[in-house]
């Protein structure tokens, strides 16, 4: 019986944190297995600053806030965070991914390469990847046909340990829009960190720089008995100055 190389790394990465302790080495095999054999770039990531970005743009409070008045209802929003899916012949996990409950699909189509629906609404967050590889990927691995809605992807540009990231960008895609072969633009980008590519200071109110996640789009493909709540907010909002704030204050160094 052939084991997938992936499953196969799955207990060795937990040994080396487990028995040897070697947290770099855990962190390499853990990406590598992420992209399965299917590598173009392996982020080892600067230790707890990547990992507290990742944290905080993964975070679901301002998407699940919107929703709460349907928590535990037919039409309630499933945080499944980063759930491995299974197509092209890799493996691959968003940082936070999310959708209603969704009908079986067809075999061998599921998340699992099995029946198992795919999210709605996927996030994406790059710190050392590079911008072309991580919206190559939303582009061409999570909005292919039948799979995912929108993606929203999140470049923080590296800086060095004990300094803060300053250039942040967001995209969003929808497979709503309008693609070609070859050109598959964003809905929506914008920067939201604190200076721009040429080093200007940036500085912006509550509101300017938000995703919108339209309700149809987050409840594509629902079971055909629930019906989409009048009471949630059309179109979900995301705000990007609340996602920034986070971010600068989890790197902060607190004061002793």
């Amino acid at each position: 019986m052939d084991i997938p190389l992936f499953e196969l790394l799955e207990p060795l990465t937990m040994l080396v944190e487990q028995v040897l302790g070697l947290k770099p080495l855990l962190t390499a095999l853990m990406l590598f297995k992420r992209e399965c054999l299917n590598i173009t770039i392996i982020e080892l990531y600067g230790g707890k600053k990547a990992i507290s970005i990742k944290k905080q743009i993964g975070k679901k409070q301002q998407i699940m806030d919107a929703c709460r008045n349907v928590k535990w209802t037919p039409a309630h929003i499933f945080s499944i965070g980063s759930t491995r899916t299974y197509a092209d012949g890799s493996a691959k996990e968003a940082d936070n991914s999310f959708r209603p409950e969704k009908p079986e699909v067809k075999f061998p189509n599921g998340i699992d390469k099995g029946t198992r629906p795919w999210p709605n609404l996927v996030i994406e967050v790059a710190y050392s990847e590079t911008i072309d590889h991580v919206t190559d990927r939303a582009r061409n691995y999570w909005l292919k046909p039948d799979r995912v809605h929108d993606v929203i992807v999140v470049k923080i540009e590296p800086v060095l340990e004990g300094q803060i990231p300053t250039r942040m960008i967001a995209w969003h895609y929808c497979i709503s829009d309008k693609r070609t072969r070859f050109n598959f633009p964003a809905r929506t980008t914008f920067e939201f960190g604190t200076i721009d590519e040429n080093g200007t200071p940036l500085a912006f109110p509550q509101g300017a720089c938000v995703i919108n996640i339209a309700l149809s789009c987050l409840y594509h493909d629902v079971h055909s008995s629930i019906t989409i709540p009048s009471s949630l907010p059309h179109p979900i909002p995301i705000d990007f100055l609340f996602i920034q704030n986070a971010i600068i204050t989890a790197l902060t160094p607190q004061k002793r």
